[in-house]
């Protein structure tokens, strides 16, 4: 016995001692350790935390990040918007109206030809739309157009996919060096503005089949001189009237075009704009011509299926080579052959 009341155990041997004190300091270490815990609640109770709620750290630092970002965001908007106000974003190529510039006289707009090249992209679902604009004016050459300015005002008034020239008709055979100085003129003021040049070559009088060769011949030599496209107009109205008779291209004058005529000479071009045939449907439009309105063009099943084939093949024999169309988004400006 011991003074403070307490019993000495006894043991058998060494072993049972070692035992013995080895279970004791277990028993020691235990109560250690939850003397320890129990202070540790008294600390954090102390705090007023609980051990148990996780910490609210991490979301408040991504609210704050998330809040720099659009503030930034909206910064870097806002510099754009007041540094390049007219910036715009690309449209696709197919959303885009091929823009075309006419110029040339009442040849033109007599016939209606540049209504007629709308109504021809209506009736072949044009895969992309025209825009057509036309600067014509009685009797005039190319040359003055040149020489009263409004005509190259124009052309670099904006961006044109195509020019359209078109010079008196009889020009090409009574002055063909002053029509190739003119056209060189001008197919150089659209080419600097990234535009693409097409020459009209025009019809001679019903019946006058030579003469037609040898405007449509000095035409396209014209074209190849200066490295430009060629819409025979003139080369399909003799050609689908010589196949076929009962079409009438021309009206009692036998110079100004009917309905099928207009629409013949538009398709040429319409061909040369789009590289894309035309197509002819009866009944689908209102023609102007010399002759009084007319509702109709006299055209239609396998007739009107050769007749747009015939234009088709017909321009693209004219323009050899040459890949017609709209120019390439970006393309350099094309650069013509000098003499």
């Amino acid at each position: 016995m011991v003074e403070d009341g307490s019993s000495i155990p006894e043991y058998d041997d060494d072993d049972d001692v070692e035992d013995a004190v080895s279970s004791r300091s277990g028993s020691e270490s235990e109560n250690t350790s939850r003397s320890g815990e129990k202070s540790g609640l008294k600390h954090h109770a102390a705090n007023g935390s609980d051990p148990g709620t996780p910490t609210r750290r991490g979301p408040r630092i991504a609210l704050l990040y998330t809040s720099v970002f659009l503030i930034l965001v909206a910064i870097i908007g806002g510099v754009w918007y007041f540094m390049f106000p007219n910036a715009q974003v690309d449209v696709p190529d197919e959303e885009k109206p091929i823009k075309v510039l006419i110029i040339g006289n009442d040849t033109l707009h007599i016939n209606d030809v540049p209504n007629m090249l709308r109504e021809v992209a209506n009736m072949s679902k044009s895969w992309r739309p025209l825009e057509v604009t036309c600067l014509a004016k009685e009797d005039y050459s190319l040359a003055q157009h040149l020489q009263e300015k409004d005509a190259e005002a124009l052309i670099k008034e904006q961006r044109w996919d195509f020019v359209v020239l078109q010079d008196r008709w009889l020009q090409p055979l009574q002055d063909p060096s002053g029509m190739l100085d003119s056209v060189r003129t001008l197919s150089k003021a659209a080419r600097d503005r990234g535009s693409r040049v097409v020459l009209f070559v025009p019809w001679a009088d019903s019946g006058e089949n030579e003469r037609q060769e040898v405007l449509s011949a000095v035409s396209r030599k014209l074209a190849e001189r200066l490295s430009i496209d060629v819409a025979p107009a003139g080369d399909v109205l003799f050609a689908v009237s010589n196949k076929h008779k009962e079409i009438q291209p021309y009206v009692a004058d036998k110079h100004h075009v009917s309905s099928i005529g207009a629409w013949l000479a538009a398709a040429a071009l319409y061909s040369v704009l789009t590289n894309q045939k035309p197509k002819v449907i009866a009944e689908k439009f209102l023609f102007h011509g010399n002759d009084g309105d007319e509702s109709h063009i006299p055209v239609t099943g396998d007739l009107a299926i050769d007749v747009e084939t015939q234009v088709w093949q017909t321009v693209n024999e004219e323009n050899p080579g040459r890949k017609l169309g709209p120019p390439m988004k970006n393309a350099e400006p094309a650069r013509g052959l000098e003499l």
